[in-house]
């Protein structure tokens, strides 16, 4: 289902999915000027998205966190079960933590504010569509936080999220090596930096970075350590280091 960005014969397609009618016209409206992205769909509630995405077919998703009767992290979760490699972003009118963790752990790729710039919600839906993760930044200010004491709201989305609620001994999941390579990437470490500190060369750490993805069923670094994490594959206090390096 994705396309090549840039292509003139190929726009982005986006579901705009927001209540507030007012917003949801703007955001369409700041999506389709630039001419990369062409909105297929748009909807008011969740029951409405949920209705169109088989006709729909988008690529790339804006969605409202907080939707009437349905969250925006349920929608997301169903989402991903039948189309996993929609982009869904996350639209928010303030930072709440847990169920934007929660929201990432069912499968979306990134946060927005809600009163973000035309200018920049453009650059970060084309860095989105380029495979960029606009989660760390976010996630790092608020986990440094929460292992730092200074939010409340930060400890218990943190606590929602590391806890191992699905304990497991790394050698039930990934390979000696693999901890070690996902471990490299947790401290903030490049491929090449891991392959240097491991001693392998940088075409077998993306290896490994594959096979890691595939077992934990996620797409990117960020979420591979957050699912690691969460399994009690990897400890949290090497996440300051790794967060850190995105602030």
């Amino acid at each position: 289902m994705s396309r090549e960005s840039g292509s003139p014969a190929s726009p982005v397609r986006v579901m705009v999915v927001e209540d507030y009618e007012l917003l949801r016209e703007g955001l369409v409206l700041m999506v389709e000027r630039t001419g990369d992205f062409q909105v297929v769909a748009q909807a008011g509630s969740a029951e409405e998205a949920l209705e169109v995405l088989d006709q729909a077919r988008p690529d790339m998703i804006l969605l409202d966190l907080v939707l009437p009767q349905m969250s925006g992290v349920e929608v997301c979760r169903q989402v991903m079960q039948r189309f996993p490699e929609t982009r869904v972003v996350l639209l928010t009118g303030k930072e709440d933590l847990p169920s934007i963790l929660e929201a990432v752990q069912a499968g979306a790729c990134a946060y927005l504010p809600k009163d973000i710039g035309p200018g920049e919600l453009v650059d970060s839906l084309r860095r989105i569509h380029q495979g960029g993760d606009l989660l760390e930044a976010f996630l790092g200010k608020r986990l440094l936080e929460a292992l730092t004491g200074d939010s409340a709201s930060s400890v218990d989305g943190l606590s929602a999220l590391s806890a191992p609620s699905r304990p497991q001994p790394a050698s039930a999941l990934l390979s000696a090596r693999e901890v070690q390579v996902l471990r490299g990437i947790q401290e903030g470490g490049s491929n090449r930096v891991v392959a240097e500190k491991l001693s392998i060369s940088e075409f077998t750490v993306a290896n490994h970075l594959k096979n890691i993805f595939r077992k934990l069923g996620v797409h990117d670094r960020t979420r591979a350590v957050l699912v690691a994490m969460d399994r009690g594959l990897l400890t949290s206090l090497p996440l300051l280091a790794w967060f850190g390096s995105s602030l």
